[in-house]
């Protein structure tokens, strides 16, 4: 079981559960990720939209301030906990953050027996080695017409 509070770096993390979405995070997360394909986003934000999400926040204490460094977005369908979003702030991204995040996120799942999924932009391959890494692997690839631009993260 991985826990809810870790010590890295010298640092003091902790992941909260909560309803609300760390709205500067994902203006930057909407913003780097629309870089990729703007399109393929904009659909996949419509869609979620329907159902209601929640929120793994992941926070710094230091010295008696908190600080938000990174998120998951997840949607509960089914027999899965989607994760829609997942966003670590540039200055401790690499740091294997996310990991702990994910692995958290997917021990909550395991306890309500559900299955973690996630959703990663064609040519996103930080998100795609990001989430092998974690074993989680593709399972349906949606083929399309080749647009003009490349969609790789900047």
């Amino acid at each position: 079981m991985h826990e809810k509070k870790f010590q890295d770096f010298g640092i003091d993390f902790e992941i909260e559960q909560q309803e609300n979405s760390p709205v500067a995070l994902q203006n930057l997360f909407n913003k780097e990720i629309q870089n990729i394909d703007s399109v393929l986003f904009d659909y996949y934000q419509k869609i979620s939209e329907n159902f209601d999400s929640y929120y793994f926040v992941l926070k710094t204490s230091q010295k008696g301030n908190s600080n938000i460094v990174g998120y998951a977005r997840i949607i509960e369908a089914d027999f899965y906990w989607n994760v829609y979003e997942l966003f670590i702030k540039d200055n401790f991204r690499e740091l294997g953050l996310g990991t702990k995040l994910f692995e958290y996120i997917a021990d909550n799942a395991n306890m309500k027996n559900l299955e973690v999924r996630s959703f990663a932009l064609p040519s996103d391959r930080q998100a795609k080695n990001f989430y092998e890494s974690n074993a989680i692997t593709a399972k349906v690839l949606i083929m399309e017409k080749k647009r003009e631009n490349n969609r790789y993260r900047p």
